[in-house]
């Protein structure tokens, strides 16, 4: 087959980085290769929720008279893929006649590979349109009641568990016993409740590598009705998905399943997917079969970052679930702030140490906390976010004013779960280049917001953790902010986004008005300094 060009692979790297317009136009300027960006634009399209186009591009990829699967391998039964991507753009568009007529004429043409018994499967399907629709929009995940697991077994055996990989056949007799540790928690899957799996996932997450296990866990989340849980695991889908040819934008697949279609229905999310770096260790090998010629440093500059480091992206991300599952206990989430120095007040630690005071607040039930690490104004270090992040265990946030990429490893380094993202501070191409950088280092963002404007930036970027300051930041908390900012911006706020009111509570009165506007949790730090029993105010501030 002829050598596909560098530049459709640097016009694929574009859009998986979520420079979509400038992957298009890269594309546009490749002749030929019509098939391999077919493919590409059809799945953008499906991203994108252009349905329309979507279909087009699938036809034509369909229609194409190149031996697709025979010429490679590993796309398999793709053709196959397209034809049911093609049922679920038709059920969203509701043009049931003219698929069915558009499938009728692709028949005529003969194409090969094209699979006859599924082929005849979707159109019988694209000719009851009552039943599909229910199928696809109705149906719901399927709880998984067939028995328990017993976690210490589970992991005992994950400690001998053989790597995956190809084997020949001598070392597959020897191994053929054995299995990976993405198969141990496959085969729990197979048999578990839902809470079950939920459990195991939630417990060894940061050791998975294979996408399967965490689509499976999105498969959980949703039947047990977290959606915010569900879409955290494609996220880790995302990153840990390997493509087998370096044409796929992205999976694909996940459009196709009707247990996942609650989540993938949702545009702004799974637009944002595009934005994720996916895993691309294998992609230089495969490159290099298809492009003669080329040096490795063409090849560093496609794939850069090809080889995502397995602490980074396979970080666990738990900040927001700590949040959701304090509040399903019918308390408020409150997040303790942790910081040295108020501009406005002064020294808040009046000689009490920040770590200990740190313990007590995990003693009293705060399921995460927030450290502020900027030093000229708030006093605060890194030393004292890596020493409360190991003291305590729980999910930390850091606050700092984030500027570039390398702030964000430094804070993965130094025991952060998130990061704070500051409109205010922030220009809008800085803000989605650091916003899809901590992604791909498995780092949540909290994007902080003041004002109608960014609150609609924060939408525009998709942010699942959004944070309304009631202060402005720029007068680094100089102002006497109320609630009522939390109330005039909440609803805006992008949907399924976990809210949190941020700074300006200073009663247990104002955080129930903060959750009455809207918000999810509230982040109180001078308030909680000065009060005379910090305790037992963090306890009323919780509603207890």
């Amino acid at each position: 087959m002829t050598a596909i060009p560098a530049k459709l692979y640097e016009a694929f790297e574009k859009i998986r980085l979520g420079k979509v317009e400038e992957g298009t136009r890269l594309f546009d300027r490749v002749d030929g290769f019509d098939v391999v960006k077919f493919i590409a634009f059809a799945e953008l399209s499906y991203f994108r929720h252009d349905w329309k186009r979507g279909i087009q591009f699938s036809l034509d990829f369909l229609a194409s008279d190149i031996d697709w699967d025979s010429r490679r391998y590993a796309v398999g039964d793709y053709k196959t893929v397209h034809l049911e991507l093609i049922l679920v753009a038709t059920c969203q568009l509701e043009c049931w006649k003219e698929s069915r007529v558009s499938l009728e004429e692709l028949k005529k043409i003969s194409p090969p590979n094209l699979n006859e018994r599924r082929y005849q499967t979707i159109l019988s399907q694209i000719a009851d349109p009552v039943n599909t629709t229910r199928r696809l929009k109705e149906s719901k995940p399927k709880r998984r009641m067939e028995g328990t697991i017993d976690l210490e077994e589970l992991e005992r055996k994950a400690t001998i568990a053989a790597p995956t990989g190809s084997l020949n056949r001598q070392s597959y007799r020897k191994q053929r016993f054995k299995v990976s540790f993405d198969g141990l928690v496959q085969r729990a899957y197979d048999k578990a409740s839902t809470e079950d799996h939920i459990t195991i996932y939630e417990r060894l997450t940061d050791r998975l590598e294979e996408a399967e296990t965490y689509q499976n866990a999105a498969k959980s989340y949703m039947a047990l009705e977290n959606e915010q849980g569900a879409k955290e695991a494609i996220r880790r889908y995302m990153r840990c998905w390997k493509f087998r040819e370096p044409f796929q934008v992205a999976p694909i697949v996940l459009f196709t399943d009707p247990e996942l279609w609650p989540i993938m229905s949702d545009r702004r999310f799974s637009e944002s997917l595009l934005t994720i770096p996916h895993h691309r260790e294998s992609c230089p090998g495969i490159a290099l079969r298809f492009i003669p010629g080329h040096s490795f440093s063409v090849l560093f500059r496609v794939f850069r970052g090809k080889k995502t480091s397995h602490h980074y992206a396979m970080k666990t991300m738990k900040f927001s679930n700590a949040l959701l599952n304090k509040k399903k206990t019918g308390t408020i989430p409150v997040i303790p702030d942790i910081k040295c120095i108020s501009p406005k007040h002064g020294d808040l630690l009046l000689g009490r140490c920040p770590i200990e005071a740190a313990k007590l607040l995990k003693d009293a039930g705060a399921p995460v906390m927030s450290v502020v690490t900027e030093n000229q104004d708030f006093g605060g270090s890194l030393e004292l976010l890596r020493s409360i992040s190991e003291a305590t265990g729980l999910p930390i946030l850091r606050k700092d004013f984030i500027t570039k990429i390398d702030d964000l490893k430094i804070s993965l380094d130094n025991g952060a779960a998130a990061v704070l993202l500051m409109c205010a501070t922030q220009t809008e191409q800085s803000l989605f280049e650091l916003y899809e950088a901590a992604l791909g280092l498995g780092l949540e963002t909290l994007v902080e917001t003041h004002t109608f404007d960014e609150m609609q930036l924060a939408r525009k970027l998709g942010a699942t953790l959004v944070g309304i300051n009631n202060r402005d930041i720029t007068q680094l908390e100089r102002d006497g902010g109320t609630v009522e900012n939390t109330r005039n911006l909440a609803e805006f706020a992008p949907e399924h986004a976990v809210l949190i009111s941020e700074s300006g509570i200073n009663t247990p009165e104002e955080a129930r008005q903060a959750i009455h506007a809207g918000a999810d949790a509230v982040l109180v730090g001078t308030a909680l300094w000065q009060a005379v029993d910090m305790m037992a105010f963090y306890k009323q501030l919780c509603g207890g």
